[in-house]
């Protein structure tokens, strides 16, 4: 997703900033998840939430708002960034909604603080 936010084209982040974006993202996630939550694919989803309520930018936006806006456009300006932003919005949404499950209240994932 954070490649084809790079080569978007109203977008306006920094391409060759993108790889540290991603890594940033990644080491926040994994601080607090660790490296068992995305090994695991039934945590895999809280890994999903973990990086979408990061606070890292990335030429100024988070990263919510760059999912936000790859969903708002619903691959009308830059097809590439559909198929994984819905990806991730499943994940997510296995976080936050559960209709499916047979137990209670989910719990969300635990922050780095």
């Amino acid at each position: 997703f954070v490649r084809a936010c790079a080569s978007h084209p109203t977008m306006r982040v920094p391409a060759p900033e993108g790889d540290a974006f991603f890594g940033r993202l990644l080491n926040e996630a994994l601080a607090a998840g660790g490296v068992a939550e995305i090994l695991d694919e039934a945590a895999l989803s809280r890994f999903a939430v973990r990086v979408w309520t990061s606070q890292q930018l990335w030429g100024g936006r988070e990263f919510c708002s760059l999912l936000n806006q790859a969903i708002r456009e619903d691959g009308t300006r830059a097809p590439a960034t559909l198929r994984p932003a819905v990806i991730l919005c499943r994940a997510i949404n296995d976080v936050l909604c559960c209709g499916n499950r047979k137990s209670g209240a989910s719990e969300w994932p635990s922050g780095p603080g």
